[in-house]
């Protein structure tokens, strides 16, 4: 039986480079997303599902640089409903400013940010 699996993994697949769905939680963790050109080719984070309230919950962080050697970047998090596919909430976080941070090399993405419309989203 699918559901009593714990993890559905795909490697180099058409929608990303790394998608790991956790069937218990309602949640996918996704590297290297391709469906947003915007994000380039190293980007991570996360869709999680709710079932009881009915929504879609998407985070995404695109790499402009490293800060704290993880995947730092701009930001785009957005949650829908899924029967109205209404945006309920949604925010845009820009790239740090790596001037200020004294990492010069990245600062040409210095404050870079990515706004979707609601139509994009859903």
């Amino acid at each position: 039986n699918i559901q009593e699996e714990k993890n559905y993994e795909v490697t180099d697949g058409k929608v990303a480079c790394f998608l790991s769905y956790n069937y218990k939680e309602g949640s996918m963790y996704i590297a290297g997303l391709k469906a947003f050109e915007e994000f380039g080719k190293s980007n991570e984070r996360s869709v999680e599902i709710n079932k009881e309230e009915n929504f879609l919950t998407f985070v995404i962080t695109k790499s402009t640089g490293t800060v704290t050697r993880a995947l730092d970047g701009l930001s785009v998090y957005f949650k829908m409903h899924l029967t109205t596919k209404d945006i309920i909430d949604k925010s845009f976080e820009p790239a740090p400013n790596y001037e200020e941070l004294g990492i010069t090399e990245f600062a040409e993405n210095s404050e870079q940010m990515i706004k979707l419309t609601d139509e994009r989203m859903v």
